[in-house]
């Protein structure tokens, strides 16, 4: 046997073979053996076939799944694909398990000239030309092509595709490489209306049924988006917040507002994958601003606040404080902007390394690519008492910041000083309904730790008449001492949505298992020096001796006072019993007097084991305390955390999808406010819109109009449908007069039972 291999699999983990692999010191081939002798050589290289036909065998041969997994690091199936592979006699089989894509037929030049001739003749074959496109390729050449695989064929022409250009493994993946050729961007593609717009679809006088026809309600706004994104918006404004979802939607349905489709979880995860980059995620928060009136590029005030996601996986990752526990936790910050008006505009994601003192100006230097480089100063930022610290407040150097002062203890008040006094409202449920007032009184002064910082002591008394004295910071010298005052007093805006965004949006929501090991991104982190895990356990073992030893000394304190109680007991039993006569009493005292003495006894026992116990205590008090001076005192904290075998989220997927969550929320609450000053009712707008927009409908076509009539679920009031009629009139004159088509869009709402169409 060859000298200086390593071990992989040994004999004993195969149920029928006596199979024994090594890895030779090169790295470079396995060694397999049948006990002592040399059966073949087989090469690490993964994509040969020999090694996968290898790893096929060892299956066969019995070895656990979990074990060829982890010691050749393949996937489960793949391993069970090669296995069934060899015990076939079919050679195509084999081919088609060893060889994977590649062995898959690809395009010609035939089946494409063949299908740009069939498209050509699409009038002819009728409303389901597509799906005879296909069997007829399918008949003719024996492959089957999907939808958007059809379309973009034609639409490319065929004359600069090479002869293999789309592999039929992988068909979704040949769309997205043609789409990407046609708009000349990976993110920004031409403005698109829905394909049930399209001129080339033939009149339908009967109408078809479709499910999420309510998309219809967002037509204006999608039209921004290129065709994947505005796919997985579509999902989301569904109901689907995450792509696990969207196995629940109709995507025939769908495809009638996306112009391209991916059908697959898998396909939509790939693609997530790929665009999941920060150009990719600034692109659509670029596009997001588009939504906003007071958005980056517009506002000048934003409300900062770190929202926490906790993390309940079985990884070993950092831990930090969540909100919503009140306590420690494995967390994820989701660092989050918003605008004056509470809309979300931005959010970057993180591990709890860093505090969000730190991660705040982290996050601000991305924040900044969505402004033009003259609009990156200026700025106001409201923010919560956690970004408190002069070092902080100092690097606050071209914009400004409104937060709470930290450790205020109700000082600062002067009844002499002259005092400014506002009163806001806030509407409790329409305009018409009943207003909540706010009243405020303020006192201003310069900021005696920091020079260039407003000191605003505020008593704030609510519509409840509840009043309480808080001291607010601002560095804006020009800002009103009012609105400075109601910015930070109405941050719960802020609060609001995140629970919003939680519940209707998925934001909290992780999107990907994918993780890292800490020491593979170990330089990505600015080291720091932090207590050494041994002065920490040291530390804490002092700790705990010292609360061992005030309990002791407690139970002692407790113990001798007892102790000095029972024996004034005894003095006076025995005082009794010399001056009291009577044989029958003395008997009875006497005997009171040995219980007395024999509890004493048990007190004093007690008593001295407690001293002992002191003793103990001390010592191992004292040993901890030498320790921790010898100890190393400080510590790497990245070497730390590498030695701790921690672990990393990988957040680029749900970062992404987080953007496009972000886009969905804003496109729906663009609709809500319209309805809302329609519906005139704040407690349920969102409800009945969200309604409305999940919607199932009939499409009806002529040479000039599509209809759209969305069937509403259960039984409304009179007044909510009216609202809804009027919002739908409202978003059809604004569709209408953007699309630039002859067609023109009509929608009506139906309710109850639909007996014909």
């Amino acid at each position: 046997m060859k000298e200086n291999i390593q071990l992989v699999l040994s004999n004993y983990e195969s149920k029928y073979s006596d199979l024994s692999v090594f890895l030779d010191k090169e790295e470079a081939e396995f060694y397999v053996y049948i006990g002592v002798a040399l059966l073949e050589r087989v090469s690490i290289n993964a994509e040969e076939i020999g090694h996968k036909m290898f790893i096929g065998r060892l299956y066969n041969s019995g070895v656990k799944l979990s074990v060829l997994k982890e010691r050749f690091e393949h996937d489960p199936r793949t391993i069970k694909k090669w296995g069934r592979a060899l015990k076939t006699c079919d050679v195509d089989e084999m081919s088609k398990a060893f060889t994977g894509r590649k062995a898959k037929m690809k395009t010609t030049p035939e089946l494409i000239r063949y299908v740009i001739q069939q498209y050509k003749d699409r009038s002819i074959l009728g409303h389901s030309f597509r799906e005879k496109i296909i069997m007829r390729v399918e008949e003719v050449f024996g492959v089957r092509l999907s939808p958007s695989l059809i379309s973009g064929i034609y639409r490319n022409g065929g004359d600069d595709l090479p002869d293999d250009s789309f592999d039929l493994e992988d068909e979704n993946k040949a769309t997205l490489e043609h789409k990407e050729a046609f708009t000349g961007s990976k993110y920004i593609g031409s403005v698109q209306r829905s394909p049930i717009f399209s001129s080339d679809r033939p009149p339908s006088p009967n109408g078809e049924m479709i499910h999420h026809a309510g998309l219809v309600l967002f037509e204006k706004n999608l039209s921004s988006y290129p065709w994947f994104q505005r796919q997985i918006i579509c999902q989301i404004l569904s109901g689907a917040v995450n792509v696990e979802q969207s196995k629940s939607l109709c995507f025939e349905s769908l495809a009638r507002f996306c112009p391209e489709l991916l059908k697959t979880l898998r396909e939509q995860r790939r693609l997530l994958d790929d665009y999941a980059t920060l150009d990719g995620e600034l692109e659509l928060y670029r596009i997001n601003a588009g939504l906003l009136s007071d958005g980056p590029g517009k506002g000048k005030v934003y409300y900062f606040d770190p929202h926490t996601k906790r993390y309940t996986g079985t990884l070993k990752t950092l831990k930090g404080w969540c909100g919503s526990l009140h306590s420690v936790s494995r967390i994820i910050n989701l660092d989050c902007f918003h605008t004056q008006s509470g809309r979300p505009c931005f959010i970057q994601h993180y591990s709890p390394y860093y505090d969000m003192r730190e991660r705040f100006f982290m996050s601000l230097s991305v924040f900044d690519e969505l402004f033009a480089p003259e609009e990156r100063s200026g700025r106001t930022f409201v923010i919560d008492r956690g970004i408190f610290g002069l070092e902080c407040f100092k690097r606050f150097e071209n914009d400004y910041l409104i937060t709470w002062e930290k450790g205020f203890d109700g000082d600062g008040w002067d009844e002499d000083a002259e005092t400014v006094e506002f009163t806001r409202y806030k509407l409790k449920n329409g305009k018409s309904a009943k207003k909540k007032k706010y009243s405020f009184e303020c006192q201003e002064s310069p900021w005696s730790r920091m020079s260039g910082i407003r000191r605003i002591i505020v008593k704030a008394t609510n519509h409840k008449g509840d009043t309480i004295t808080l001291s607010v910071l601002c560095s804006n010298p020009f800002m009103p001492i009012e609105d400075v005052v109601w910015l930070i007093f109405n941050r719960w805006l802020q609060e609001n949505d995140f629970k919003y965004l939680d519940a209707h949006f998925g934001i909290n929501q992780l999107d990907s298992r994918a993780r890292d090991d800490f020491k593979n991104r170990m330089d990505e982190f600015k080291d720091r020096e932090v207590d050494s895990s041994e002065y920490k356990e040291l530390k804490k073992e002092s700790k705990s001796a010292s609360e061992a030893l005030g309990r002791n000394l407690l139970k002692q304190n407790r113990k001798q006072k007892e102790i000095e109680t029972k024996q004034i007991d005894i003095d006076r039993l025995e005082a009794a019993l010399a001056i009291l006569p009577g044989k029958d009493l003395k008997k009875e005292l006497s005997k009171e007097l040995r219980k007395a003495e024999n509890s004493l006894k048990r007190m004093n026992k007690r008593m001295g084991e407690l001293r002992a116990e002191q003793l103990s205590i001390e010592e191992r008090f004292e040993k901890a305390e030498e320790k921790q001076t010898d100890a190393l005192r400080k510590q790497s904290r990245v070497k730390q955390l590498v030695d701790g075998n921690y672990q990393l989220i990988d957040t680029r997927r749900k970062a992404y999808m987080d953007a496009l969550r972000i886009n969905a929320a804003n496109i729906f609450r663009n609709v809500n406010d319209e309805f809302r000053v329609i519906y005139d009712n704040l407690r349920d707008d969102h409800h009945h819109l969200r309604t409305l927009s999940h919607s199932n409908g009939i499409i009806t076509r002529s040479q000039s109009e599509l209809t759209v009539s969305l069937w509403l679920p259960g039984t409304l009031q009179n007044h909510i449908v009216k609202a809804m009629e009027k919002l739908t009139c409202k978003l059809t004159e604004q569709i209408n007069s953007d699309t630039g088509m002859r067609t023109k869009l009509k929608i009506k709402l139906v309710t109850g039972i639909i007996s014909s169409w």
